[in-house]
């Protein structure tokens, strides 16, 4: 068995061991986990939280599911507020400032803190993106955020209320809905019947495969 290491979750102190993620050890000294529980490949966000690093007692943020243990870590997970999310379609999305703003006018309100950035697991420059978008670079957001898992610490440490994964996800979905219009070959494509919608969707795995080596 690896080397022992104490760890530290919701005022407990833990045993683990050296080579496990964060969520691994909780699970493995009996923390039945529902909540802040997702994908475990650090694509969703779900496990996204904060610790102290032992080294340098720096805060520092991570996805429970990526971090490796070590001994003296303190993690808490982090509680999201639900927002409002805007309701739009994507083909009637503009890849401006005018059209951002129509769905996040509070976008202006940056302050160029960089708090959003320094506490991204992903190490996006999330400042930078929210700039970019203020100046109707929507490509150059989209481009920032294509590694945005959407676990929303950036939108929790904003002191304005900006919720940054959301700008960047209006910036990914105008751009590619644009460019999708532009594109003669994509915007020709006929829609799929409503059948084939549903035979697709209850397709197992193994027949889309087969389907698509034919």
């Amino acid at each position: 068995m690896n080397e022992p290491v104490t760890i530290h979750f919701r005022g407990e102190t833990i045993t683990a061991h050296r080579g496990e993620t964060l969520l691994q050890a909780l699970w493995n000294s009996g923390h039945h986990l529902i909540d802040h529980v997702g994908c475990l490949g650090g694509a969703c966000g779900a496990c996204s939280g904060t610790f102290t690093d032992p080294a340098t007692g720096e805060p520092r943020s991570a996805l429970a599911c990526q971090l490796m243990v070590r001994d003296g870590l303190h993690f808490r997970f982090t509680t999201l507020t639900e927002l409002p999310a805007p309701t739009y379609r994507s083909d009637a999305l503009r890849p401006d400032l005018a059209g951002l703003l129509a769905c996040h006018p509070e976008t202006v309100r940056c302050r160029s803190c960089e708090a959003c950035t320094l506490v991204c697991p992903q190490q996006i420059d999330v400042m930078g993106a929210v700039l970019a978008a203020i100046q109707g670079r929507l490509a150059a957001t989209a481009e920032h955020g294509l590694s945005c898992v959407s676990c929303g610490l950036c939108m929790v440490v904003c002191e304005v209320g900006i919720a940054p994964q959301l700008v960047m996800a209006f910036a990914r979905r105008s751009v590619g809905a644009a460019e999708t219009a532009a594109d003669p070959t994509l915007a020709a494509r006929p829609p799929l019947p409503e059948a084939r919608w549903a035979e697709l969707l209850a397709a197992t795995p193994e027949a889309l495969l087969a389907e698509g080596e034919e």
